[in-house]
């Protein structure tokens, strides 16, 4: 095997790994009403698009979605498992 594929096969399992971790950050972030940890692991420019919860344009206005849903249900429990990450390109 030649390091350029050896290099793409490990960015691969890195990036892979990386989403998983922020899957799980943000189910915790939820989970535990935490709005720092949730404000971390959102760029300023994100959006977030929940069918039937809502959608957001901004880190800001997710945040306060967040806030609106912990309103609303103040006990969440996400249970994440068997994720389905397909990478395409960088």
């Amino acid at each position: 095997m030649n390091i350029k594929a050896l290099a793409a096969r490990l960015d691969h399992v890195e990036s892979r790994s990386a989403i998983e971790a922020l899957i799980s950050t943000y189910a915790n972030a939820f989970d535990r009403l935490d709005a720092d940890l949730l404000q971390q692991i959102w760029h300023q420019d994100s959006t977030l698009d929940l069918p039937g919860f809502g959608s957001a344009q901004s880190r800001d206005e997710i945040l306060s979605m967040a806030e609106q849903s912990w309103q609303q249900m103040p006990h969440m429990h996400h249970w994440m498992a068997n994720a389905l990450i397909q990478i395409d390109g960088d």
